[in-house]
């Protein structure tokens, strides 16, 4: 009664999801509002010096290029995309979002669910790692993320109590045992 209501945003789904990660849902819900502090948005409040992409040091950075049209960022979601076996679009990041909120709606219930987590967990990593090279100078190559990204979806997949069980091609393509989720 003390706030207005608003109309769900159409890609809430793919954010605020059974089994979401906190940490990677916030991030990923402030990049679908484009409010991370990219260089172009931080150029409209007065920081007008290096306004490159910190992975790439060439292009203009905005939530477009970090994401899915940086060479580094495109790296790492091929490298995720040929272990998870989806196919990602290469398109701007709003109509990704798009294609992303009608194709995901969860009719595949587990297939849907490994979707929404690689895309927030990559985001969130992609964002992670241009926040090291610009605060701490600390630079990993794409390799390095991708095991990373690919270990930490593993476990979080073989932990999760979900509500239909993994496929078992699934499990085979993630490594997951039926018995303990830790063992490689």
């Amino acid at each position: 009664m003390l706030r207005d209501s608003r109309p769900t945003c159409a890609n809430h789904h793919l954010i605020w999801f059974p089994g979401h990660i906190p940490r990677h849902a916030f991030i990923l819900w402030l990049a679908t509002r484009c409010r991370l502090n990219t260089r172009d948005r931080t150029w409209f409040l007065g920081e007008a010096e290096r306004q490159h992409c910190m992975l790439c040091l060439s292009s203009l950075e905005s939530h477009d290029h970090l994401f899915f049209q940086c060479p580094y960022s495109l790296e790492v979601w091929s490298k995720i995309n040929r272990e998870a076996g989806l196919a990602w679009p290469n398109i701007l990041w709003k109509d990704l979002l798009h294609w992303a909120s009608l194709q995901l709606s969860g009719q595949q219930a587990s297939h849907d669910y490994i979707a929404k987590i690689i895309l927030a967990t990559t985001v969130y990593y992609i964002w992670l790692e241009r926040n090291n090279r610009m605060f701490n100078q600390v630079h990993k190559s794409t390799t390095s993320l991708v095991v990373e990204i690919h270990q930490l979806i593993r476990l979080h997949l073989a932990s999760a109590k979900l509500s239909h069980p993994l496929p078992p091609e699934t499990k085979v393509r993630w490594n997951i045992s039926n018995g303990n989720p830790f063992s490689t």
